[in-house]
């Protein structure tokens, strides 16, 4: 797994790809985050486009960042995620907390 880091300062974008998984991704997940956070954007969106499936971890560990953005202020969004992930995050009610993208034009609209 890695991601990328993009951001202008209303919204920062962490670019996932590859495997994603906690098992051997903790601790990059976790600096990840962090950075993203120190950005101090109102938005910060996860592009999950090029990720096929996320485990009850990921999820977790997503809902940790959740409390964690809104700790700081922000709004936390999920872009590009495939019908499999919605399936998963819509089960958990994620959607009434944090915003689904279907594309990158929709987080600016």
């Amino acid at each position: 797994m890695y991601s990328t880091l993009s951001s202008d300062n209303q919204y920062v974008i962490i670019k996932m790809q590859g495997d994603i998984n906690l098992g051997n991704n903790r601790d990059i997940l976790s600096k990840i985050f962090t950075e993203a956070l120190s950005y101090r954007t109102p938005n910060i969106v996860i592009d999950l486009e090029e990720i096929k499936d996320i485990d009850s971890s990921i999820l977790g560990k997503i809902l940790n960042f959740y409390k964690e953005s809104r700790m700081a202020n922000s709004d936390l969004g999920i872009l590009g995620a495939n019908n499999t992930i919605k399936e998963k995050l819509n089960a958990l009610l994620f959607f009434n907390f944090i915003k689904c993208y279907d594309n990158e034009s929709d987080i600016t609209a």
